[in-house]
């Protein structure tokens, strides 16, 4: 029980971090269409 608990506490925490980096990446490329470096 205690194993399956990190395991969703590690895929969260997964999840939310490939979210952000999503976010993070897609407004660089943004920006740097948009020449606003």
């Amino acid at each position: 029980m205690v194993l399956l608990n990190f395991y969703f506490l590690v895929s969260a925490v997964f999840n939310a971090a490939d979210s952000f980096f999503q976010h993070t990446l897609q407004g660089f490329a943004t920006a740097n269409e948009k020449g606003s470096w």
